[in-house]
């Protein structure tokens, strides 16, 4: 892997693809798309989103169908996007585990550059998969609700 000399704000631009940018002006990132090509020699090939994780998921069929996109979640090979909210996946780790109805899941912890609303920083998510709907929150949120948004994928 190669090592970036650059500082947090710096690493987060040049993985968002992003020039200029400073902690004074957060707005001017939430503006600018996410471009994944921009990414080669940034990150490596192995850290990806597994393809069953891939797709459009939502809360339910309707929340498919928003012309907005609102409540909507993407997942690329190596973004993941919401509405507002664009994210940049840094590194990943896959585990197994027992899931929600004692289904087994597969969980994705997330290392990632994430924009939007203003902001700009560098988080952790958590992804499981399982019964195949996808759970999606922090990965340091409590038990209790780690199995209690479930979203189904888009047709």
């Amino acid at each position: 892997m190669r090592r970036i000399g650059l500082s947090q704000s710096g690493l987060i631009a040049a993985l968002l693809g992003i020039g200029g940018c400073n902690a004074a002006a957060p707005n001017h990132v939430a503006t600018q798309p996410i471009d994944e090509t921009q990414l080669n020699g940034v990150e490596n090939d192995v850290d990806v989103f597994p393809i069953a994780f891939r797709g459009r998921w939502a809360n339910d069929e309707e929340t498919c169908r928003d012309p907005d996109g609102k409540g909507v979640v993407t997942v690329s090979p190596r973004r993941m996007s919401e509405y507002e909210t664009s994210s940049v996946l840094i590194k990943n780790a896959v585990s197994f585990e027992q899931g929600p109805d004692r289904q087994e899941s597969v969980t994705i912890d997330a290392l990632v550059a994430e924009s939007g609303e203003g902001e700009l920083g560098i988080t952790k998510r958590r992804l499981s998969l399982s019964g195949g709907r996808l759970f999606l929150g922090r990965e340091d949120a409590p038990a209790a609700q780690r199995w209690s948004y479930p979203l189904i994928r888009c047709r």
